[in-house]
């Protein structure tokens, strides 16, 4: 007769599952999650425990432990916002990465106020009730949309959890504000690269004060679709170009197109690669409607041209992103890696190397590898890591 899991002893031993990895190799996702409601975490023990679920498990999983999961959350504020970054990470949460920019500042007054006690400890109450609202209105969400599992797991199979583009709003005052000088502007501008110029200033200007009339005026009078003359980009080409967030932002949430390309076929997250804009490539990765593997007029990805560059950051987030192609090939069959080698950036190649699906000794049109083209460029702290790494 098969003998029942006593779930509570082995709660009891949670230090030792843990320490011998048995809790997350050995039990299965439903043991796991009974063992784990038996038992109470202390920081340190829910760290390990997500570091290692996002190894092995679907964030579907990883969100049936984090339900399971009771603990004790202390006072180390580090420790808390770490396991935030963790939590957001294996659930891909926007709500977990509101909260981890909350403990962040709460930390920072925290080591200011640091000689205070009684104010101190007032702090930390307050944050224990904001930790405490937050959680509560994560589950609220969760029961209140009995379509979220489903949705969830569309998205693992299909693509990113990425926020909806709002179409083009169909409001605007017919009669503008004769008070708001950036409208009245936009009125007398010509419909044509001549000013182009002229228009991509006053918008500018205007996203710096949140002007959301004047953002959208231009949108339904086609000003915001106005090509420069050299390199035939939009305002929203200009803005991601720029590094000018808040215009791209802005163009973003009220309906402007943001799919289009310049001459050279590159879409706005190629430009915010290349000229290192991280806020804006972060900003990007996170819109439907952005290809992340789009490629140029010489089928280069933004991972080619960040790898190129050495941008380093930027790298990061784009290869942190589910679709994302990083043995991609341009024209030449050159990978992000064989880009990062030629050039000598030294930490992306470390970077890249690092990922588990990278191709180490893939050959260009030329049949040379990363660690070949390194060696004709003579950049011997690269070609000196690439043998490291077992490439030839």
């Amino acid at each position: 007769m098969k003998s029942e899991v006593d779930f509570n002893t082995l709660a009891k031993g949670i230090d030792k599952l843990i320490s011998t990895n048995k809790l997350i190799d050995f039990y299965k996702v439903e043991d796991t999650c009974k063992i784990l409601e038996h038992a109470e975490l202390n920081l340190d023990q829910a760290i390990w425990i997500f570091t290692e679920c996002q190894k092995k498990y679907t964030a579907k999983q990883i969100f049936l432990i984090f339900q399971a999961v009771k603990m004790d959350s202390g006072e180390n504020i580090d420790k808390i916002n770490t396991l935030l970054n963790i939590l957001r990470k294996c659930l891909n949460s926007g709500m977990l990465k509101y909260i981890a920019t909350a403990f962040e500042h709460i930390s920072k007054v925290y080591e200011y106020q640091k000689n205070d006690i009684a104010h101190l400890k007032a702090q930390l109450a307050e944050k224990e009730k904001i930790n405490s609202s937050l959680t509560v209105q994560i589950h609220n969400v969760v029961e209140d949309n009995s379509n979220l599992m489903e949705s969830l797991s569309k998205y693992l199979d299909a693509s990113k959890n990425v926020p909806k583009i709002p179409k083009k709003m169909e409001y605007i005052p017919k009669q503008p504000d004769p008070e708001n000088k950036y409208v009245k502007l936009l009125q007398v501008c010509k419909c044509n690269s001549d000013d182009f110029e002229k228009i991509y200033s006053i918008l500018k200007d205007a996203s710096q004060i949140n002007d959301v009339d004047a953002i959208r005026f231009a949108i339904l009078n086609n000003l915001s679709e106005v090509k420069d003359i050299e390199y035939q980009r939009t305002m929203f080409l200009m803005a991601s170009n720029n590094g000018d967030f808040n215009l791209v932002k802005l163009l973003t949430e009220n309906g402007c197109d943001i799919k289009v390309i310049d001459k050279y076929n590159r879409n706005a997250l190629h430009l915010a690669s290349i000229k290192n804009n991280v806020n804006i490539v972060a900003f990007l990765v996170n819109l439907r409607d952005i290809n992340i593997n789009a490629i140029d007029n010489k089928f280069e990805t933004s991972l080619h041209w960040a790898s190129l560059y050495g941008n380093l950051s930027i790298v990061q987030i784009l290869c942190q992103c589910r679709d994302i192609d990083i043995n991609a090939l341009d024209k030449d069959d050159e990978t992000p890696l064989h880009k990062a080698s030629y050039a000598g950036q030294i930490q992306i190649v470390q970077y890249l190397t690092s990922l588990k699906d990278i191709k180490l000794n893939p050959l260009n049109k030329q049949g040379k590898t990363p660690y070949q083209v390194v060696t004709a460029g003579k950049k011997d702290d690269v070609k000196a890591f690439l043998k490291s790494k077992g490439c030839q």
